[in-house]
């Protein structure tokens, strides 16, 4: 009689499993998983010949699942690993969000430093890119690409070894900062203030 109730607990602890399995896979299925690194669009996106089924139109509510399936695909993700937006939400970071214009400019921009002056040129730097797009956001300046590896400094030394070392970076920050722009060298950590496009 043991032995029967054993194997009815057992079944039955089997049976549970399995349907808690089956619940699991069901909420974490999506018809629009990433395939490599992209997220497949809808699939009436994708012409299919005669021979394939043909094509299929999209259609409000196909955009509408497409959309739906993805964010749920998002929102099982973010429960994955433990998703935590505070560092987004952070009052110095939220200029990120509405940075859109950011050009990643090399050091040795003849509009932004002139050799001859020796001097950074913020201002005809900042002229150029209103005249050509309607300025600029923020900017991202390489003081180390494409240097780095050809000798033994690091990061930090590079961004030392500029024209006119830290004072004159630290000039070229608060010129950036006077204009409103936001300016950043990502190995030297500087920050500015928010230009706003004209």
């Amino acid at each position: 009689m043991n032995a029967t109730i054993r194997a009815m607990r057992w079944t039955a602890g089997l049976a549970l499993f399995t349907t808690a399995l089956g619940a699991r896979i069901c909420a974490q299925d999506t018809h629009s998983a990433p395939k490599e690194q992209q997220i497949p669009p809808p699939a009436c996106f994708t012409m299919h010949g005669a021979w394939e089924g043909g094509y299929v139109p999209c259609t409000a509510f196909s955009h509408r699942e497409w959309l739906n399936d993805i964010t749920h695909w998002r929102a099982e993700r973010r429960i994955r690993i433990g998703y935590d937006p505070a560092r987004y939400e952070m009052p110095a970071l939220q200029w990120a969000q509405r940075s859109f214009m950011q050009p990643q400019m090399m050091v040795h921009d003849r509009y932004f430093y002139d050799p001859v002056a020796n001097k950074y040129t913020v201002d005809k730097y900042l002229d150029d890119l209103d005249k050509r797009y309607g300025g600029i956001d923020a900017v991202l300046i390489w003081a180390t690409y494409p240097n780095m590896g050809i000798d033994d400094r690091n990061q930090h030394d590079m961004v030392r070894s500029m024209p006119g070392g830290v004072e004159r970076l630290k000039q070229m920050v608060a010129d950036f900062h006077r204009t409103g722009c936001r300016q950043g060298e990502s190995s030297a950590r500087i920050r500015a203030g928010g230009r706003p496009k004209r």
